[in-house]
């Protein structure tokens, strides 16, 4: 198993990388993680979110459910910290895709 962390901290880093990763996501899985924010985001505002091994091995980028998957978590950061404008935030994010 590998372990990578990557920690962007300048928003136009961040922006790309995001931008990046919901571009390689058909536009039915980007609906559903919309229909999903709430759940897939924790009290510390880690957004989870879960790809399938075997299709990021061929190049493409497929959410997954299953826990033999790629575990990707993002710290949304609002200040303060609340939960409820991370979420908005998520859901202009993704309006805007």
């Amino acid at each position: 198993m590998a372990l990578y962390s990557l920690d962007l901290k300048r928003k136009a880093e961040t922006s790309a990388f995001m931008d990046r990763l919901v571009s390689e996501l058909s536009k039915s899985q980007r609906d559903e993680l919309v229909r999903q924010l709430d759940e897939r985001l924790d009290d510390q505002l880690m957004l989870h979110l879960r790809f399938s091994k075997q299709k990021a091995y061929s190049g493409k980028l497929v959410a997954e459910s299953s826990s033999d998957a790629i575990a990707v978590k993002i710290k949304i950061a609002t200040y303060p910290k609340d939960r409820n404008k991370a979420l908005e935030m998520l859901e202009d994010f993704f309006e805007q895709i």
